[in-house]
């Protein structure tokens, strides 16, 4: 342009270059590969044993073709199959992006939200269940787990409310976790683009 004596009007100068205006640094976290897997057999094998247990209406026995039933997971039952296949798909996209974004965390934590609705829903279906046959603590069953037959149903919806209770705190433990790691996704990326300012 100098060889040429290019004469730039005042309209065409180039604008000057603000580092200001660029986009913010993402601080970018690798997704657990091992993990997700994980997450993907185990809602699978649960998708499966919902599906058995749906076919046999109920849990099944050695000498019968069920030996309780679980009438809290009946009633839920879709709830339930539309939060696995959630955090499947979920899952799904995390092992295919193969890094954690605000966009897939935010899925996570609604995937993790719905699932904390349903556990919610099941664990107090289950209480409701279990003080109308008289039992109100968590563990008043296990004192006379000797006296109950192997097939009672009683056993089996206190240890389900058990289940349920553990998984209810493990998913609120994880969306806690998640919404962590995103504050701390940005703090780390205001910090580079405050370095890299520094720098310029």
């Amino acid at each position: 342009l100098d060889r040429l004596d290019v004469d730039f009007e005042e309209e065409e100068q180039p604008e000057a270059f603000d580092p200001r205006k660029l986009q913010p640094v993402e601080y970018i976290q690798p997704v657990g590969r091992g993990e997700q897997a994980f997450s993907i057999i185990v809602s699978v094998v649960v998708l499966t044993w919902l599906a058995i247990f749906v076919s046999r209406s109920g849990f099944s026995g050695v000498d019968g073709p069920n030996f309780f039933t679980n009438p809290v997971i009946e009633q839920y039952l879709a709830l339930i199959g539309i939060s696995m296949i959630t955090s499947i798909v979920v899952d799904i996209v995390l092992l295919w992006k193969g890094r954690w974004t605000l966009g897939t965390r935010l899925a996570k934590i609604g995937a993790d939200l719905f699932a904390l609705v349903v556990l919610g829903l099941l664990l107090q279906g289950s209480s409701a269940w279990l003080a109308e046959a008289g039992v109100v603590g968590y563990l008043d069953w296990l004192p006379h787990l000797a006296e109950l037959p192997v097939d009672s149903q009683l056993a089996g919806m206190s240890i389900f409310r058990i289940v349920f209770a553990v998984a209810f705190i493990i998913t609120f433990i994880e969306i806690i976790v998640q919404v962590f790691r995103i504050i701390q996704g940005r703090v780390r990326s205001q910090r580079a683009e405050v370095v890299s300012y520094g720098n310029l």
